[in-house]
């Protein structure tokens, strides 16, 4: 189930790791992934990309992908949108299940809206790539920013069961999105597809550009592929990046070194 368990090596040595928190009163903390000077390209600041975790949180696969796209030329930022309710007795999938029951949704957008405005989302364009949970928060920020440019991989088009407090679901709000989004889901996915159906056909009323890209023999956290050799899912791993690499260099620039 999504991440925990992924294997992922470090970040490079090339890539800055810093942790910060919003300004103002109840800071939000979130890690920031500087690229190499020398990957930004042209000079002046990075474009810059967030990364919306799964249940399980900020791990090394998540911060593996901070440095995949750092080393692409993005600041990348990754926001600890469980700090409220702090960490999971363990790394078990019950345990997850247990802080998820914690979770106020509803707070949680409004901490991942905070760290938006912190890099600027407000006003510039960013990139926002989101996971699971975070895929369906970061489908929810994309119908109120219209300069997020999103990717979601496994995303729940009627919301993740099990929070302390829901928030809308994102089929209810995808028909007011202006920004560009790419969607990513496997058919052996335990998400129901007629849901994605529903959440494409509110995406066909919006404004913005989508596309949903499905792969046959994927399931959910498919891109465990990407840093896992001999992974059952390599092939869906290796192409959905391709094209998230493509995406972003499209809508946010960046090194055209791609994967």
């Amino acid at each position: 189930m999504c991440h925990v368990h992924s294997a992922a090596p470090r970040p490079p040595s090339s890539v800055r790791q810093d942790l910060r928190r919003t300004c103002g009163t109840d800071p939000v903390p979130y890690l920031v992934f500087e690229p190499d000077t020398g990957s930004a390209g042209g000079g002046g600041e990075p474009p810059q990309i967030v990364i919306a975790s799964d249940i399980f949180g900020i791990n090394p696969f998540y911060r593996y992908l901070a440095g995949l796209l750092a080393e692409q030329g993005y600041r990348t930022v990754v926001p600890d949108l469980f700090h409220r309710v702090g960490e999971a007795r363990d790394s078990s999938r019950e345990a997850a299940y247990e802080r998820r029951a914690l979770l106020d949704d509803v707070q949680a957008v409004d901490d991942l809206g905070k760290v938006l405005d912190e890099i600027g989302g407000a006003t510039g364009r960013f990139g926002m790539l989101g996971f699971c949970l975070g895929g369906t928060f970061a489908l929810l920020t994309a119908a109120s920013r219209p300069n997020q440019a999103t990717v979601t991989y496994y995303a729940f088009p009627k919301g993740v069961a099990g929070a302390k407090v829901p928030t809308d679901e994102p089929i209810e709000v995808a028909a007011r999105t202006t920004g560009p989004v790419l969607a990513f889901w496997g058919r052996q996915d335990y998400i129901d597809p007629n849901e994605v159906d529903l959440l494409e056909a509110a995406l066909e009323r919006a404004p913005g550009e989508h596309e949903v890209v499905w792969y046959e023999r994927a399931g959910h956290s498919f891109l465990a592929g990407l840093a896992e050799k001999g992974h059952e899912s390599a092939e869906a791993a290796a192409d959905s990046w391709h094209r998230t690499l493509h995406f972003f260099r499209g809508h946010l620039g960046g090194s055209p070194a791609a994967a």
